[in-house]
């Protein structure tokens, strides 16, 4: 009797195991549209936000690098001016950021235009391209598609 009974909780384990992993997925896209849960890409840049100096959408990660890779103070300028214009009331221009971010080479070079854009805008760049204009207007942030993609691009360049 006691066999039996073990065999059959451990059959009723099982199954609501099998069951949660199941429904693991559509939950959990659930949970990351009602904002219970981050979604990997916000995970990415809370590491990214909380990265301190060691972050290269730190405007004082630039600082800590010997001889770092630097854009000019007036090119750093002119892409902040198109980064901030690129996010507009009716949707970002997602072309745009990219091509602004593929110009550039090294992560001191971002973290420098990020110190830029926050002097010139008084926000963060990372938050910026996250949160849009707004962090009311969800239509006007990167998608977190988008998002990862300019992530990605980042983390692949060169640190100095």
């Amino acid at each position: 009797m006691a066999k039996k009974i073990d065999n059959t909780i451990i059959l009723v384990i099982g199954a609501v195991a099998l069951g949660g992993y199941i429904l693991y997925k559509p939950f959990k896209a659930l949970f990351e549209t009602l904002g219970i849960q981050k979604s990997e890409v916000e995970e990415k840049v809370t590491q990214q936000q909380s990265g301190g100096v060691k972050s290269p959408f730190s405007p004082l990660y630039w600082r800590q690098i010997k001889r770092a890779h630097l854009l000019t103070q007036a090119q750093a300028q002119a892409k902040a001016k198109v980064l901030h214009e690129a996010i507009t009331l009716t949707g970002p221009k997602f072309d745009t950021i990219l091509a602004i971010f593929k110009t550039l080479q090294y992560k001191t070079q971002v973290s420098f235009l990020a110190d830029v854009f926050a002097k010139m805008y008084k926000t963060d760049l990372l938050d910026y391209l996250q949160n849009g204009k707004s962090n009311f207007l969800v239509h006007n942030a990167l998608r977190e598609d988008s998002l990862s993609t300019i992530l990605q691009l980042v983390d692949k360049m060169k640190t100095n």
